[in-house]
């Protein structure tokens, strides 16, 4: 049984056990812990799972059940453990970033602008690391996938509050924020100029790397950009996008 606990019946004192008591007893009265603990631990609730302490190094440890034993049914201790993620395992899901830079660089090659070209010069967020990644590594390294959507076709509720990497051709305008000046957003228009797709927050530490591109210092100019993030709907109907991760951003001339 792998779920780890902390407390134990033991059946010799008639009394519950905490994991650290019962380490104590193994390291300071161990005579007594071999006649009166060792093989009477117990789980707290259904009595009927055998518990052994289990030492994992540098002062941890923990109670596990004998293997092949179960909990009575609706013992609380058979549940399943839950398993908490932490705060990096919860900003860097699978895919891993690597994945989905390559998973955006592959889309952008099949919008209908890079298609009939592939020698595009390109400002990207990935550039931050230095990486150049081949058009090889790309296909054989490319096996994990977010969904994709086409930004420049129209849009559904169904592609909100999901992410998604989203690509496509359009027409950029680029604006200070409001409540801070170091921010900024890139309006996305379509091609026609008749439609406002969505405004995407760029934190500050991208917009100073893509500002020292010329591609971006026209007031509206046209671009292939594929991006990873969740579009919401704002009360008035605006679409806003927030990169997940500052590198999460590619943009080339078109």
């Amino acid at each position: 049984m792998k779920t780890k606990y902390q407390t134990a019946y033991c059946d010799t004192t008639d009394s519950f056990l905490s994991v650290a008591d019962v380490y104590i007893f193994e390291n300071e009265f161990l005579s007594l812990y071999k006649e009166k603990i060792e093989g009477h631990l117990w789980c707290p609730e259904c009595k009927k799972v055998m518990f052994s302490l289990i030492h994992i190094g540098n002062g941890m440890f923990y109670f596990r059940g004998y293997p092949k034993q179960e909990h009575e049914e609706g013992c609380s201790y058979g549940l399943p453990e839950i398993q908490v993620k932490t705060v990096t395992e919860l900003k860097q899901q699978d895919p891993s970033y690597e994945r989905i830079k390559l998973q955006m660089q592959r889309v952008l090659r099949y919008t209908p602008t890079n298609r009939a070209t592939h020698k595009q010069q390109s400002s990207s967020a990935t550039s931050l690391e230095g990486q150049v990644v081949s058009g090889k590594t790309v296909h054989k390294k490319f096996n994990a996938r977010l969904p994709e959507r086409r930004i420049d076709l129209p849009l559904s509720d169904s592609d909100l509050n999901m992410t998604k990497i989203f690509y496509g051709t359009v027409l950029v305008t680029s604006t200070p924020g409001k409540q801070n000046p170091n921010d900024r957003y890139l309006t996305l228009f379509s091609l026609d100029k008749k439609k406002r797709i969505c405004m995407l927050a760029i934190p500050e530490v991208v917009w100073h790397y893509l500002s020292k591109d010329p591609l971006l210092n026209g007031k509206q100019v046209k671009v292939c950009i594929s991006f990873c993030g969740e579009l919401t709907k704002s009360n008035t109907g605006t679409l806003f996008c927030k990169l997940h991760h500052s590198q999460l951003l590619i943009v080339q001339s078109s």
